[in-house]
């Protein structure tokens, strides 16, 4: 049993956990986290000043964030100021939340903090303080550690003209492409029942490594291996495509096995998998494209070609079919061609035509040289790099993009840009 801890003066005299979200408002205040059955060691004792909510039936973090801050895009940073959270999606009632102190759209769900004497107010912070830490803020392609966890400083609202490009499912059931098959021995042996040819979300399954390498909570990512992946123009080997197919959470390590539950399933989940560890991936933010005009197709692209890095989709995740905006592909760049998370990428075709009609040929010494039209067909945001190749949402789309088509690398959105939105 926890032990219960007095956080402020007054007594609620309902159950917390049957509080709905409208019951707690601004000149109420919660005495003690209740004792409650929680998979997680969920803390009673804050420091002072805490602002603290306590989860009720129903709730998400999305939810939270959005009657919290009126911004649901925050829920990151929610959860990455309460580590003992193992999973974002499950939360359960009676929890409690420290709530960064972040810009506060409206008030109602908050509880009043503790009163801090020794904490200077904002007016009596240093200036050089402040001018520091305003400098320290991040440009949006830059990951912000926090402790095991990462999100992006700069959150959008949601507008449009600017967003946060991926979902769930585009961070963690995507594609990617190793330049080499990945070094690694620990794999899934097995499912609970013994003629499941596939598992799925909460299912069990067993990993072929005991407690001398695996503990109780570990989380790995599962991958199965699509085969080797060569540049459509070159035939050179690019590396090998795996997909994805979800996170699973060890539950208990034996002497010899480990047990472990798929927590988030991406598609059917084989033995063979192979298995690496997880960890949070950023979401860039991006500005959404409305329209490209006939003219910004047919764009020159010669300064860019010359300046930046260019390379090729190698990849896609609905297996070479045609490719249209939120499909995820691969190309050929990555950090060492100094492409970043949060990039974005122009794709254009390319088509070779003749200068000159065959009649006209005296005309000039350079008639058999190939002029080459470019087009621009829409555009991507890099979500994941590796040293030779990333991982990319396609944004927006004038046409269908396939596998060959080119990438150039622009200009990402700036921190001024994004920071105008909040």
């Amino acid at each position: 049993m926890k032990r219960i801890n007095t956080l402020v003066a007054l007594i609620l005299t309902a159950a917390v956990a049957g509080l709905s979200a409208q019951d707690v408002t601004e000149s109420q205040q919660v005495s003690e986290v209740t004792d409650h059955w929680s998979p997680y060691e969920y803390p009673t004792v804050f420091p002072p000043g805490a602002k603290v909510y306590i989860i009720v039936s129903g709730d998400t973090l999305w939810d939270i964030a959005e009657s919290t801050y009126n911004n649901p895009l925050i829920w990151p940073q929610i959860y990455a100021a309460n580590s003992y959270i193992g999973n974002p999606h499950w939360i359960y009632p009676g929890d409690p939340l420290v709530m960064p102190d972040l810009a506060i759209a409206e008030a109602g769900r908050i509880i009043e903090p503790i009163p801090e004497e020794t904490t200077p107010s904002e007016e009596e912070q240093p200036v050089e303080e402040a001018e520091a830490e305003e400098q320290a803020i991040p440009t949006p392609s830059e990951e912000v550690p926090l402790g095991e966890r990462g999100v992006f400083a700069i959150e959008p609202r949601p507008s449009r003209e600017f967003g946060t490009v991926a979902t769930d499912m585009d961070l963690y059931c995507s594609s990617v492409v190793f330049s080499s098959i990945p070094e690694t021995d620990f794999w899934v042996a097995g499912t609970e029942e013994s003629d499941q040819v596939e598992a799925t979300q909460y299912d069990i399954v067993y990993l072929n490594q005991g407690r001398d390498r695996i503990s109780a909570g570990d989380q790995f990512v599962a991958l199965l291996k699509v085969g080797q992946i060569l540049n459509p123009h070159t035939d050179i080997r690019v590396g090998y495509a795996y997909q994805e197919v979800g996170i699973l959470e060890v539950i208990i390590a034996a002497e010899k096995h480990s047990v472990a539950e798929i927590i988030h399933a991406c598609d059917g989940l084989a033995p063979g998998a192979i298995l690496l560890p997880y960890t949070p991936r950023p979401n860039p933010v991006a500005r959404v494209r409305q329209t490209m005009l006939t003219p910004e197709q047919y764009q020159p692209l010669e300064d860019k070609l010359r300046d930046n890095p260019v390379g090729t989709i190698v990849y896609a995740n609905n297996q070479g079919q045609e490719i249209s905006a939120t499909e995820i592909v691969n190309i050929d760049l990555g950090s060492s061609d100094e492409l970043k998370i949060g990039d974005r990428c122009l794709v254009f075709s390319e088509r070779g035509m003749r200068r000159t009609h065959d009649d006209y040929k005296s005309a000039s010494k350079s008639v058999n040289e190939n002029a080459i039209v470019r087009r621009v067909l829409g555009e991507i945001i890099i979500l994941r790099v590796l040293e030779h190749t990333a991982a990319a949402k396609v944004t927006y789309n004038v046409d269908f993009i396939n596998i060959g088509d080119r990438v150039v690398a622009v200009e990402p959105l700036t921190a001024k840009e994004a920071s105008q939105t909040r």
